[in-house]
């Protein structure tokens, strides 16, 4: 709901009280903000980024109420040189946390970011690397093998850092939850949850990215009651969904994308857009 003529105190960096109406008293000493016909939101939180451009990217963020965000895959060394600048209000953007590289197997989907891991002890050592670098999270990536990724997962654990990203083409979701996969993103996992409620094998194959994601085409045939408890047992592990729908829904507008018809391009800057034509290259 919207809260109109409201009074804000803030103490400590904090919300004090929201008053109905002025009261002098309580407001002796502090510094006075006229809000009028304007308004107030909490801090929004971007729970998947790739901070490719910090020049646009900072005050984008800012303007639109972006204050903290989770960047899900740079070089190491960059991610937490941004991260730190960030933090330390060097750089103008909001505050972040980072996993630096992904982990991925081999060949690496994007390998300008990725650091490859094709053994469980390489995995093992991967993840020590990344914790002794300074990252907040450890990101898994689609092609790794399924002994690499419980490997990985384990070795998060026993170091206290969190294993995030994507659940790799050859695991299945409950069992990447239930290993400790903190957070998946993209829904990828969700089209094979589908196909066990509808009785049909789930497609299960190192490489690629999202290969049960056909599966969601026939969701309207499945038994909402099975599918609630499938689903219920995953959220008992404790992992988080980020399905970054924002994303899914903009690749169904790739082709006016690259064709500079899509309505939003203003909003991509040049350096993104260069990138952006680099990984379409390497298609």
């Amino acid at each position: 709901c919207i809260l109109k003529n409201k009074t804000i105190i803030v103490r400590d960096g904090l919300i004090y009280k929201i008053n109905s109406k002025n009261k002098l008293k309580e407001q002796e000493g502090l510094k006075i903000i006229d809000g009028a016909n304007l308004f107030v939101i909490p801090g929004l939180f971007d729970s998947h980024i790739h901070y490719l451009d910090q020049e646009a990217f900072g005050s984008m963020f800012i303007s639109y109420g972006v204050l903290f965000v989770r960047e899900m895959g740079n070089v190491t060394e960059a991610a937490i040189n941004q991260r730190n600048l960030l933090n330390s209000s060097q750089l103008f953007g909001p505050e972040m946390i980072t996993t630096g590289s992904i982990i991925d197997g081999n060949p690496a989907v994007i390998p300008e970011i990725s650091l490859v891991c094709t053994t469980k002890e390489e995995g093992r050592e991967t993840v020590r690397k990344q914790d002794m670098s300074g990252v907040d999270e450890i990101k898994v990536y689609s092609r790794l093998e399924k002994d690499v990724f419980n490997a990985i997962v384990d070795e998060c654990k026993k170091n206290r850092i969190k294993a995030v990203g994507h659940v790799p083409e050859g695991v299945l979701l409950v069992d990447a939850a239930k290993a400790g996969l903190r957070s998946s993103e993209h829904l990828f996992g969700f089209g094979n949850v589908i196909a066990k409620v509808l009785n049909t094998s789930p497609k299960l194959q190192v490489g690629g990215m999202g290969n049960d994601q056909d599966f969601f085409l026939q969701y309207p045939e499945v038994n909402k009651e099975i599918l609630q408890f499938e689903l219920k047992k995953i959220n008992s592990y404790g992992m988080a969904i980020c399905p970054t729908l924002i994303v899914t829904k903009g690749m169904i507008s790739l082709d006016e994308i690259y064709n500079r018809n899509y309505p939003m391009l203003n909003y991509i800057s040049p350096l993104t857009w260069e990138i952006w034509k680099m990984w379409q290259s390497q298609k």
